[in-house]
C-alpha cells in the first residue's frame, strides 16, 4: 500500500493517477473526507482508499499508515512546514513505513535567505535522521501552476506582471514531477537520493509571454513591476502577507539566476527529455 498526500493538487493528483494506472494499491490522506473534492471522488471510484489525516494532529496520522509500505509526503505552503513534515515522519516511523518520497524544493538549504526553503531543508534533515529510506524531490518553480496563475490578466488585459525582470527559470512540468515520484515510490535504487527536477531549459518571462501569444493568437506582454507593487497586488488578491513576501523573495532569487538550471535528472530517471514550456501551455490551454 502506498500513502499519497497532496490530493487534490498539482502533483498529488497526477501521482495518484499514475499509480492507479500501474495497478498499485493507494490510499489518499485528506483532511476532511466528508468534504470530498470531485477529483478525490473520481480517484476513489478508481479504487483509491480515503483516510482522514491532519498534519497538525499527530494522533490522526496513525490510522493513515496501517499496512502502508511507502508514502509520498507533500504539505501545502505553510508556516508550519517543518513541524507538519516532522509529525508525518515521526508517525510513519512509529508505524513501520519503509520508504518516504519527500517533495522538497530546489534551493533548500541551511543558508538560504528564503524561510520556506530553509523549513524544507529542516524537514529533509528530520527525514534523513529517521530509520526510513528517503528520497527528496527538489523541483524548481511549477510550470502549469504559474501559467494558470497569470491567465486571468493575460485573458483580460493581454498582459501579466511580476518582479523577476529578465531572470530565467527552468520551470518544471508537474506531470514530470509526478512521474518521478511514482518511480521513486515503486522502484529500487532511489534510496538516499536527492533529485533536482527542472524543465529542459531556463526561460524568461518575456519568452513566456511570446509563447502564450503564439498559442492564443493575440499579443501578450510581460510587465515588470517593483516588488512592493507586486506584494500589494498579491495581498489584495487574498494571499497572506508572508506568502507574498515569499513569492517576492523567490522572484529575486530567480532574477539573479539562482533557479535557472537546468539539470538532467528527469532525463536520467524517465529516459526522455522533460516536458517543455510549450507542452505545459498546451496542457493548460488545450
Amino acid at each position: 500500500m502506498i500513502l499519497v498526500t497532496g490530493t487534490p493538487g498539482n502533483i498529488g493528483t497526477p501521482l495518484a493517477q499514475h499509480l492507479l494506472g500501474q495497478g498499485r494499491k493507494i490510499r489518499l490522506m485528506v483532511r476532511n473526507p466528508k468534504k470530498q473534492d470531485q477529483v478525490v471522488a473520481d480517484l476513489q471510484s478508481r479504487g483509491a482508499e480515503i483516510v482522514q489525516g491532519d498534519y497538525a494532529d499527530p494522533r490522526s496520522l496513525a490510522d493513515c499508515f496501517t499496512g502502508v509500505e511507502s508514502a509520498f509526503l507533500l504539505v501545502p505552503v505553510a508556516l508550519e512546514t517543518a513541524d507538519w513534515k516532522g509529525n508525518f515522519v515521526k508517525a510513519a516511523e512509529q508505524n513501520g513505513v519503509e520508504r518516504i518520497v519527500n517533495l522538497s524544493v530546489s534551493g533548500a538549504s541551511s543558508t538560504t535567505p528564503i524561510d520556506l526553503f530553509r523549513w524544507h531543508w529542516q524537514a529533509e534533515q528530520t527525514l534523513e535522521s529517521s530509520g526510513i529510506a528517503w528520497t527528496h524531490l527538489q523541483p524548481t518553480d511549477l510550470a502549469r501552476f504559474n501559467i494558470r496563475s497569470i491567465l486571468p490578466t493575460v485573458e483580460g488585459q493581454g498582459a501579466f506582471y511580476s518582479s523577476i525582470g529578465q531572470g530565467r527559470v527552468a520551470l518544471v512540468d508537474e506531470e514530470d514531477v509526478a512521474e518521478v515520484a511514482a518511480a521513486a515510490l515503486t522502484e529500487e535504487g532511489h534510496e538516499r537520493k536527492k533529485y533536482v527536477l527542472t524543465g529542459p531549459k531556463a526561460v524568461s518571462y518575456p519568452e513566456i509571454a511570446d509563447a502564450l501569444a503564439n498559442k492564443l493568437g493575440k499579443q501578450v506582454t510581460y510587465i515588470d513591476i517593483e516588488p512592493a507593487k507586486a506584494k500589494e497586488a498579491m495581498v489584495a488578491a487574498g494571499l497572506p502577507e508572508w506568502v507574498a513576501d515569499f513569492i517576492n523573495s523567490l522572484r529575486e532569487l530567480e532574477k539573479s539566476g539562482g533557479a535557472s538550471g537546468p539539470t538532467t535528472d528527469i532525463q536520467n530517471l524517465l529516459g526522455r527529455p522533460p516536458r517543455t514550456l510549450q507542452d505545459s501551455i498546451d496542457a493548460v490551454l488545450g
